[in-house]
């Protein structure tokens, strides 16, 4: 990865040297102005030369110190390390330092303009860094160092460029089990997997007997919607979102802030399910990510360093926002407490004709791309249960199972806001999505399974989506094509149980996707055995 150093020289050459061995050693390439090595156009200004060269970065570092720097040629009112930032803001992923002393003084400067600074060689350093901090979205994180020991301490926290692996004998989902430990048989427990010949497999989705091998059609789930939006408790640390917010955006991590519904009561029972959202326009999905989403990288941070019996031993102060949003198995149902995102995960089954006479089910992997279970195994589709068109309409769980089928499986356009769609269902025009209402009396839509994703606290519907009619397959199977979410997609025969057998014994999946995958695999045994060339019960079984 190409990273742009701006500073100025002459004052900071310690620094600069220390940040490029740092960079070359982590296996960047460290873009100096002041190096021969630089970029050089005979028919250019060294200063052009230099702004253009901060096109060709993948990251921008930025550092202030006390001078401002020599005028820029093309600009005498800005300096040459102002006109890089200039170059770099909103195009370039950024990361900015700036000396503390002159941070501190800057403030008082705001209340007393007439006073002359005393840690810079020119007031425009002041407005230099209220330049910086006018572009949140293009800054991953501005913060201030005392020596270069404080840069280099914040880019490891970055992660750059691959993070620790976890101590030896570390799992989430083992670790979880002991953070969870149930107090009544009938509470939430861990979902399990059990194949021939081998040990459970323990997951991080908690749920009960009676959230499991539902048969509740998706149309006939109740959801409802409103604007309450029950207050949380605060993260006494914001610092630590604003750092992980800055490593996922290094490593190329798709953020966005589309509107989320919340969960914030439920009722999910053998014979129907209830579960109310709040549609507020505060619930978006970055406020999720970067406050319950954060138990997620407090682990995993926790877990570099520590074995299992010492982050249960210090978990107020290893886990300190589990502590606060989950701490023990009965918080993990009362989802006012935390902003409880979640969505649908669905195994998508497409019937064929002679000679498969099977049915056809695409799995994947999911990215590196994605924020959260990147490389775990994955269902036909997943996706956060959102709105973009209309809050009401849109509440509904069939309309995230039918947005993600076009946007996952068929490579459809993202759906974003804010949206010029008057429709919130205009994805039913192509074909292949229209094709499920013409033809409704051959598609199978079902709720199957309701549970907890610990790791982060989110609700998670599996549910199952199946096409009936072979016709599907002859005219749209060869549309299919996955989005930037999958990795790798692999499609698999109903009558060939070895394939099976080896995507769930050779892969870590996701506990909501096991559920969609092995009850799903089930409920299209029951609807047509003779696709099977396989008792699913063989495959693996789920248990609590």
């Amino acid at each position: 990865m190409k990273v742009f150093l701006s500073s100025t020289c002459y004052d900071l050459a310690d620094v600069r040297a220390v940040l490029e061995d740092y960079l070359a050693r982590h296996g960047h390439i460290p873009l100096l102005n002041d190096r021969h090595s630089f970029p050089v156009d005979p028919g250019m200004h060294r200063h052009d030369v230099c702004v253009h060269g901060v096109g060709d970065a993948n990251l921008f570092i930025l550092v202030v110190d006390g001078r401002y720097g020599a005028p820029y040629a093309r600009n005498h009112e800005i300096s040459i390390t102002h006109a890089e930032f200039k170059a770099a803001a909103g195009n370039v992923p950024m990361i900015a330092f700036v000396r503390r002393s002159i941070w501190d003084e800057r403030n008082t400067f705001r209340e007393n303009p007439s006073l002359k600074p005393v840690t810079v060689d020119s007031a425009k350093t002041f407005e230099l860094i209220d330049d910086v901090q006018a572009h949140p979205a293009g800054v991953w994180l501005v913060t201030q160092f005392d020596t270069v020991n404080n840069i280099i301490a914040s880019l490891d926290s970055l992660q750059m460029p691959t993070p620790k692996p976890w101590c030896d004998g570390f799992t989430p989902e083992i670790f979880l089990e002991r953070f969870y430990e149930p107090k009544e048989p009938r509470g939430l427990k861990p979902l399990r997997i059990r194949q021939p010949r081998r040990e459970p497999v323990v997951t991080a989705f908690y749920t009960k007997p009676e959230w499991l091998r539902l048969r509740i059609p998706v149309d006939a789930v109740v959801c409802e919607v409103s604007d309450q939006d029950p207050p949380t408790q605060v993260d006494n640390e914001p610092i630590y979102a604003k750092l992980i917010e800055s490593s996922m955006l290094f490593r190329k991590v798709e953020l966005w802030s589309d509107p989320c519904y919340r969960l914030i009561d439920y009722d999910v029972t053998a014979v129907g399910a209830r579960l109310r959202f709040s549609g507020a326009e505060s619930t978006n999905y970055l406020r999720y990510r970067f406050s319950a989403g954060l138990m997620s990288d407090e682990l995993n941070d926790a877990a570099r360093e520590h074995v299992i019996d010492q982050i249960l031993a210090r978990r107020s102060l290893l886990l300190p926002r589990r502590c606060l949003w989950m701490p023990n198995a009965d918080a993990i149902e009362n989802v006012t407490r935390r902003f409880s995102a979640g969505g649908t995960a669905t195994l998508f089954a497409m019937a064929r004709g002679a000679p498969d006479h099977d049915y056809y089910v695409p799995l994947h992997v999911r990215s590196a791309a994605v924020a959260e279970n990147r490389g775990f195994g994955a269902v036909s589709f997943n996706g956060y249960h959102q709105w973009f068109v209309n809050r009401e309409n849109e509440s509904h769980l069939r309309w995230t199972i039918f947005r993600e089928l076009y946007e996952e499986v068929f490579g459809g356009a993202e759906a974003s806001r804010p949206s010029k769609r008057v429709k919130h269902d205009w994805y039913f025009n192509e074909s292949y999505m229209d094709f499920f209402r013409k033809h409704s009396e051959t598609i199978v839509n079902e709720l199957i399974g309701f549970g907890f994703n610990t790791v982060v606290g989110n609700w998670e519907c599996a549910t199952l989506l199946v096409v009936q009619d072979e016709r599907y397959w002859e005219q749209f199977g060869d549309m299919m094509k996955y989005g930037w979410e999958a990795e790798n997609v692999l499609g698999f025969s109903t009558k060939h149980i070895h394939s099976w057998q080896r995507a769930i014994q050779e892969r870590r999946w996701a506990g909501d996707s096991l559920v969609a995958l092995l009850d799903g695999l089930k409920r299209l045994h029951e609807l047509e055995p003779d696709r099977f060339g396989f008792d699913v019960d063989t495959l693996a079984t789920i248990e609590l």
